[in-house]
């Protein structure tokens, strides 16, 4: 596993490592990752799913910054989905205005298929794609 540049293991036991989703499912993507993480010797992995943590439709874009922010990670992931792209360009952007040192990294299926589209489109840090194996900078 190939991690962003100045990322090393040993750096990943100093700051909080969350991963974050939009989907209905617990993606198998998040879940294989986090399990890879813990292996590789990351020892404060999290898995957040946002629409266990969100239930009504009233103020979703601030309920899902104020959940992240509460966690204080050193780097965040989230998955992004072609359904999901607005909503995760606009949360990259307001997160890394307020939070500019931590490393923001999106993987799924759009991520995958248009890792340029997003670079582009928000400050964004890393791109996983596929399973997570390879990275876009």
């Amino acid at each position: 596993m190939r991690f962003a540049k100045g990322l090393q293991k040993r750096n990943a036991h100093q700051s909080s490592l969350a991963v974050w989703l939009h989907g209905k499912a617990l993606s198998v993507g998040v879940t294989y990752l986090a399990a890879r993480l813990l292996k590789d010797g990351f020892d404060n992995v999290k898995v957040v799913d946002l629409n266990l943590e969100i239930c009504e439709p009233e103020n979703v874009f601030r309920k899902s910054l104020a959940i992240v922010e509460r966690t204080n990670p050193g780097i965040i992931g989230l998955t992004c989905w072609t359904v999901q792209l607005p909503f995760c360009i606009d949360f990259v952007i307001a997160f890394k205005k307020k939070h500019p040192g931590v490393t923001v990294v999106l993987g799924g299926v759009h991520a995958s298929s248009q890792p340029d589209e997003l670079m582009r489109l928000c400050p964004v840090d890393v791109i996983a794609r596929g399973e997570g194996g390879k990275d876009h900078r």
